[in-house]
């Protein structure tokens, strides 16, 4: 099966999840499109794919993000 891919990006003062080439929601704040992106990783990991969730950090860069209830966000 596919690998389904989530980023969690800033744009215009709003999180976005970006998944292939479609943008879902917009959040104030990361840790509400964290959020988001756990449960559609959770729904893709259900179905048999591999999921991987990036996460854009102060300096703009993407970085693999652990969204396990004990992690913190990165900065």
């Amino acid at each position: 099966m596919a690998a389904f891919r989530y980023a969690i990006v800033r744009t215009g003062g709003y999180w976005r999840i970006v998944t292939g080439r479609k943008s879902i929601g917009l959040f104030l704040s990361a840790d509400q499109a964290a959020k988001a992106a756990a449960r559609l990783a959770c729904e893709a990991r259900r179905a048999g794919h591999e999921i991987e969730i990036t996460l854009q950090s102060l300096s703009g860069e993407l970085v693999k993000a652990d969204l396990s209830p004990t992690s913190p966000l990165p900065a």
